[in-house]
């Protein structure tokens, strides 16, 4: 259950994300349509009945202010839900999403939270292992050598941004090492441990999950290693 405090934190990135995706044509359609499985409800339905764009005014919209506070109650990201099957303990945290800065960095400042316990989700492909994970605190700087040592292949890089919804599901901004399309190998930077608790994306621009880090590298089947530059 989402807390009353923030279920208008949440409508409003909510509502700033389906804005966006309904006046960019470079988003395909069909992620609009399915919104990285994030949404119980369906959400070209909660668009068309509770969500009237109006393109021509910049794209403002107005919507239906009870029904939309009834969804919140039911919004989940497929991660959440994958937590919550699995019995595993967590917290959220949300945060006014700013569209000019997707940063973790701001993120964190936005929660008023220890940069260091808030990590990034990064994804890349080695020349042999193909797509992993890679989960460093916010501030940091991913070392690609440590990161294909930790992976066991020769060389890693970055994938294009513009491949990430489609090889996990989650936008820029919103990507979470939780509820991928698939299970890649994934490692967490092993400054976590240092911490009881620690934030990453809850799949959802604005929604993060607390976890606990151990908990986390136990359901995503992955290892804590040294991936960060000195």
């Amino acid at each position: 259950m989402v807390s009353m405090e923030n279920r208008s934190v949440i409508a409003r990135n909510c509502i700033r994300q389906l804005r966006t995706f309904l006046r960019d044509d470079s988003e395909p359609r069909s992620s609009f349509l399915d919104f990285g499985g994030c949404w119980r409800v369906n959400t070209l339905q909660l668009a068309v009945e509770y969500l009237l764009p109006d393109i021509a005014n910049n794209g403002n919209a107005y919507y239906n202010k009870k029904k939309f506070k009834e969804l919140i109650y039911m919004v989940k990201t497929n991660a959440m839900r994958m937590l919550d099957k699995a019995k595993i303990l967590y917290t959220t945290r949300e945060y006014e999403v700013d569209e000019q800065d997707l940063s973790g960095s701001h993120a964190a400042d936005m929660m008023g939270a220890d940069h260091g316990s808030v990590f990034k989700t990064l994804v890349l492909k080695g020349e042999k292992m193909g797509y992993l994970v890679c989960c460093i605190p916010v501030d940091g700087e991913l070392d690609l050598k440590k990161a294909a040592k930790a992976a066991g292949d020769k060389k890693v890089e970055m994938i294009p941004m513009k491949d990430l919804q489609g090889v996990t599901g989650y936008i820029r901004g919103g990507c979470s090492p939780i509820g991928m399309k698939k299970q890649f190998p994934a490692f967490v930077e092993e400054s976590a441990r240092s911490y009881g608790e620690i934030v990453v994306s809850g799949g959802l621009r604005g929604q993060q999950i607390v976890i606990s880090p151990q908990a986390l590298v136990d359901f995503i089947k992955g290892k804590f290693a040294s991936l960060i530059q000195d």
